[in-house]
């Protein structure tokens, strides 16, 4: 999911592989928010927030592997 000064707000369990959250800008939220999700990312990261971009995972697990 990428958010460019917007909000995107998922509710339901979801399983990502890859980048989880992308949020840029101050004007920018990316959340997961089922308490349960799951995301397998490589080296880069599971979530991630630049330029005053906010990004929230509300529980579940990030398994980060060196591919």
């Amino acid at each position: 999911m990428q958010n460019l000064e917007g909000q995107v707000d998922i509710n339901r369990k979801v399983t990502i592989n890859g980048i989880g959250a992308f949020a840029k800008g101050t004007d920018s939220k990316a959340q997961l928010l089922s308490g349960t999700d799951e995301i397998n990312a490589g080296v880069v990261g599971g979530m991630v927030a630049t330029e005053g971009g906010y990004a929230r995972l509300n529980g579940g697990t990030i398994r980060i592997t060196k591919r």
